[in-house]
């Protein structure tokens, strides 16, 4: 933009017109200013493009443990593989285990719980367990079979109902053989959108603002209010 204000001529200002010196000069303030307002335009849509790639994702902020490592987890959610990956990361086999489920780009706050290491239950206050069972044509949910598209709806409903005693939510997670990945991927990706409808809930009731208008701090206090967790468990 600058090299062609530059490039301006004195004597080709008007094509096939020629101008003198005070002619250019009366001119000069409008075409400093055109060469100014482009520029200022193209800064201005750099400056947008920058902030919205680099616009905050509280989706994956909420559904993650921003202090546990993540782990990739083969397409059937297999328990003692996941259990082999959380011990190689772990240098002491503990009990309970935090790290996070990654499936494809969806990435899941998860507990493994190996009761084959210790012969006590880890104690465990205001929580609420259920199990969410995958299969290829249907999905076993909070004591109720579904399809995928009543899968959000009932995810939203269970954590509402179930907020006001509980802090904990805990799925533990069953996948059948016969299930193909895309299946498992949108029966999780469904159900985490109920998770974060429910939290868009608790943004209004609690800041009377929408997720993503919500600070780190703000986005942490939801958490502390509704965790959602997948449970990997093995008995002895």
């Amino acid at each position: 933009m600058t090299n062609n204000c530059i490039a301006i001529s004195k004597k080709n200002l008007i094509k096939g017109t020629k101008i003198d010196n005070q002619s250019f000069m009366k001119n000069l303030p409008a075409l400093l200013f055109l060469c100014v307002l482009i520029l200022t335009s193209c800064k201005t849509d750099t400056k947008t493009s920058i902030e919205e790639s680099k616009q905050f994702d509280y989706r994956a902020y909420l559904l993650k443990d921003q202090n546990a490592p993540t782990i990739k987890v083969t397409s059937n959610f297999e328990v003692n593989q996941i259990l082999k990956s959380v011990h190689s990361i772990f240098a002491d086999s503990l009990t309970v285990s935090h790290f996070n489920s990654q499936y494809h780009d969806i990435v899941i706050a998860s507990e493994s719980w190996d009761h084959s290491l210790s012969r006590r239950a880890p104690i465990a206050h205001g929580f609420i367990n259920t199990e969410l069972i995958i299969t290829d044509s249907l999905i076993f949910f909070n004591y109720k079979t579904l399809k995928l598209d009543q899968l959000e709806a009932e995810s939203y409903d269970w954590f509402i109902e179930n907020i006001e005693e509980k802090r904990n939510f805990y799925i533990q997670i069953l996948i059948d053989v016969k299930t193909n990945e895309s299946d498992i991927y949108n029966a999780l990706k469904t159900f985490s959108n109920g998770y974060i409808k429910s939290m868009e809930r608790l943004a209004q009731e609690f800041f009377e603002k929408p997720l993503n208008q919500l600070i780190v701090e703000e986005l942490e206090y939801l958490k502390d209010k509704r965790q959602f967790t997948l449970k990997f468990v093995k008995f002895n």
